[in-house]
């Protein structure tokens, strides 16, 4: 993907260093790029962190005009430094190499589709979004900006989910519904309604619980 055989492999400069970015930066160096490095707080990282700010990061980055990639699997910390990533630098889409993806599909910038996941005909993945491993997208999806399926979720046929929604692991989105903005599905629940934007249900079928996220 990033470079010819002989050639020296792009470099990506990866914001984040925790277990997410470890997932991440697995998917980026099986996929023929370079880490540049990680931004992270050492204290709580699992990788070696180069930059302990991740405005110094960005910075240098764009100094070396390297891609940037963010590695953080909190919803609205990633869109917030996606939204902080200089013009031209915000790395195409990561798909890992055991990933399937439709020729039809639509992936957006500095979104990620992990290993073994599936992305169906004319789905649609939003910037930033994160397709986790194992995850499936099927056919006509729409994922919003930032929302996270995590491992093993599955959206059927038709499914909308809203900006920065997070589908649970293991849950399942019966075909046609929508998942609203900043909504929550919890692991292994199965959505047989609507989610209302900002409420989180749980259970099988799903229900409600708790209040507003907003």
């Amino acid at each position: 993907m990033s470079s010819s055989p002989g050639t020296p492999a792009e470099e990506v400069l990866v914001l984040g260093a925790g277990g997410h970015a470890l997932s991440v930066a697995d998917a980026l160096v099986r996929a023929g790029f370079r880490i540049a490095g990680h931004a992270g707080d050492p204290a709580a990282s699992v990788l070696p962190v180069a930059f302990e700010d991740d405005g110094a990061a960005i910075a240098h980055a764009e100094l070396h005009r390297i891609r940037i990639l963010v590695g953080i699997g909190d919803n609205r910390a990633r869109m917030a430094l996606f939204s902080r990533i200089p013009a031209g630098l915000a790395l195409p889409p990561l798909l890992a190499a055991t990933a399937s993806v439709s020729a039809s599909a639509a992936i957006g910038a500095v979104s990620v589709v992990l290993e073994h996941a599936h992305v169906g005909p004319r789905a649609a993945i939003g910037a930033g979004a994160i397709v986790n491993t194992s995850a499936v997208v099927e056919h006509e999806c729409e994922v919003g900006a930032g929302a996270h399926i995590a491992p093993g979720a599955r959206l059927l046929g038709g499914v909308a989910v809203g900006a920065e929604a997070l589908i649970g692991s293991g849950a399942t989105i019966l075909p046609g519904l929508a998942v609203g903005a900043g909504a929550t599905v919890g692991a292994g629940a199965t959505v047989v309604a609507d989610v209302p934007p900002g409420s989180t249900v749980v259970g099988t079928p799903a229900r409600p619980i708790g209040g507003d996220r907003g």
